[in-house]
C-alpha cells in the first residue's frame, strides 16, 4: 500500500519535471503561449503531488519516513527524493543523462525491430527456396514417371548395363577394350 502511494508521488514528480523542461524549451523557442499553458498544467500537478505526499506521509510510521525518502529513476537509475523541489526534478528529467538513456532505449528498440525484420525476411527466403526445390523434385519425378525424361531413363539403364558388363569381364579376367588397343 505504501509503495503505491510512493509511486504516485514519484509519478507526479516525474510529470512535473518533464513538463517544466518542455515549458522551458518552448519558452526558449519563443512559443510563450504554449509554455504558459504547460506551466498551468505544472501548477495543477504540483497541487496533486502535495496531496499525494500528505497521504503518503500520514500513512507512514515516523521511523520509516527517513527510509522512504529516496527512489530510483526507472529510466536512468539516479536516486531521486520524493520531496525534491520541482526545479531539481525538472533539471533531472531534462538532463543529459536521463535523456541519453531514453535515446539509447529508443535506438535499441529500433535495432531490435530491424533484426526481427531481417530474420523474418531470411526465414521467408529459406522457406521459398525449400518450396522451389521441392517443386523441382516433384516435376522431375513426374517427368520420369510419365516417360517425359526418356534420355535420363536410357542413360540410367545403359549405366546399369555398363556396370554389369564390366563386372563380368573382371570375373572372366578380360581387360577393357580401350586399354587393349593402347598396347
Amino acid at each position: 500500500m505504501h509503495f503505491l502511494q510512493a509511486r504516485a508521488v514519484h509519478d507526479f514528480a516525474e510529470q512535473i519535471g518533464k513538463k517544466l523542461a518542455k515549458a522551458e524549451e518552448l519558452g526558449a523557442e519563443g512559443n510563450v503561449e504554449d509554455s504558459m499553458a504547460l506551466m498551468k498544467e505544472v501548477d495543477e500537478l504540483k497541487i496533486q503531488k502535495r496531496q499525494a505526499e500528505e497521504i503518503y506521509r500520514s500513512k507512514l510510521p515516523p521511523t520509516s519516513i527517513q527510509q522512504q525518502k529516496l527512489r530510483v529513476c526507472e529510466v536512468c537509475a539516479a536516486y531521486l527524493s520524493l520531496y525534491d523541489n520541482d526545479r531539481r526534478l525538472a533539471d533531472h528529467f531534462g538532463g543529459k543523462l536521463h535523456m541519453g538513456f531514453i535515446k539509447i532505449r529508443d535506438r535499441l528498440k529500433e535495432l531490435q525491430e530491424e533484426v526481427a525484420k531481417k530474420r523474418e525476411a531470411k526465414e521467408k527466403e529459406r522457406i521459398q527456396r525449400r518450396e522451389e526445390r521441392e517443386k523441382e523434385r516433384r516435376e522431375r519425378e513426374r517427368k520420369y514417371k510419365e516417360g517425359g525424361d526418356r534420355d535420363r531413363r536410357d542413360r540410367d539403364r545403359n549405366r546399369g548395363r555398363d556396370r554389369e558388363r564390366s563386372r563380368e569381364r573382371r570375373r572372366n579376367g578380360e581387360r577393357h577394350r580401350d586399354r587393349d588397343r593402347e598396347r
